[in-house]
């Protein structure tokens, strides 16, 4: 019994313990299949399931460099029902490095190098999708889910989308994603 419990510890250890550079490579493999899948005609339906430790190691070790300047440690959590809270460390002053803060600007206000965390509702059916912003905590201090969404809006500015992802309108889902439910611990693509 001994050797058997003994044999099956590293399995069980490897399981539970963090997330690894292998989890993550398997979220890319399933998010190039999305990808490739996205970019053909089917009319056939297809469920692909992702993990929410493959996310996270995806985040931790193939994302990291494509994260956006200061923001570190993310992490997300799928409990079930839509609902994803998301967490991260973000450098402030990072983010209002390239912007000009003033007196009315709330983000003016805040510096250094904070745990951000973000709770909501994902609704993603018929190819479009919405976030429900529920809470927002900076250190551990609840703050308005304006403070995320000016975050949200300052690190998605590009050419084609020069004001950002507005986190309070609906957006179309890519890649022919019909639709995403929300797990506890998986998100479940539809395309």
């Amino acid at each position: 019994m001994l050797l058997l419990v003994a044999g099956l510890a590293p399995a069980a250890a490897q399981r539970g313990g963090p997330p690894t550079a292998e989890d993550g490579q398997r979220l890319a493999a399933r998010l190039a299949h999305i990808i490739d899948r996205g970019s053909r005609d089917s009319d056939r339906r297809q469920t692909v399931v992702l993990p929410e430790r493959e996310v996270n190691a995806y985040l931790r070790f193939q994302a990291a460099s494509q994260l956006p300047p200061g923001v570190t440690e993310p992490h997300i959590t799928m409990t079930g029902g839509g609902r994803v809270e998301a967490r991260a460390r973000i450098d402030l002053d990072a983010v209002a490095a390239g912007r000009e803060r003033g007196v009315l600007d709330p983000l003016s206000y805040l510096r250094g190098n904070l745990p951000v965390a973000a709770s909501g509702i994902l609704e993603a059916r018929g190819g479009s999708g919405r976030i429900e912003v529920e809470s927002v905590r900076i250190a551990d201090l609840p703050v308005p889910a304006l403070l995320l969404d000016l975050l949200v809006r300052f690190h998605t500015r590009s050419e084609a989308f020069p004001l950002g992802f507005d986190l309070a309108e609906p957006f179309e889902l890519p890649y022919r994603i019909r639709e995403i439910r929300v797990a506890a611990g998986e998100a479940i693509v539809v395309q």
